[in-house]
């Protein structure tokens, strides 16, 4: 489990090996997931889905969305392995819930297909 705090017009870099992989972000009291079968050489752009209506969601965003250009001219923060703090314990346990009713598919997943490899 990565834990990491994200500033407003940057993005996080996550390189990942090829497979399945879930995602999820704890943002404002809720958790959003993104699930999906990574494939070698591509990237992946996940995103926050903000409706103004109801818990922020973890969205991907598709190949030709025209944000992209403009997203990779941002400062890209990447993830320092070594410098990690462990997560608490209360955390993991929530986490590890969610990640249950998701195996359960009891949980709102965002799924990462074709569509949203470059």
């Amino acid at each position: 489990m990565v834990s990491s705090l994200l500033e407003a017009g940057k993005l996080l870099q996550y390189k990942a090996t090829p497979g399945m992989h879930t995602f999820m972000v704890y943002v404002q009291g809720s958790w959003g997931v993104a699930q999906g079968e990574l494939k070698p050489g591509k990237k992946y752009y996940l995103k926050f889905n903000m409706s103004g209506w109801g818990p922020i969601s973890l969205g991907v965003a598709d190949f030709d969305d025209a944000r992209i250009p403009e997203w990779n001219t941002m400062t890209t923060v990447t993830i320092d392995q070594s410098s990690q703090k462990p997560v608490p314990d209360k955390y993991l346990k929530k986490a590890q819930a969610v990640l249950q009713r998701v195996a359960d598919g009891n949980a709102n997943v965002t799924p990462i297909t074709d569509m949203n490899a470059l």
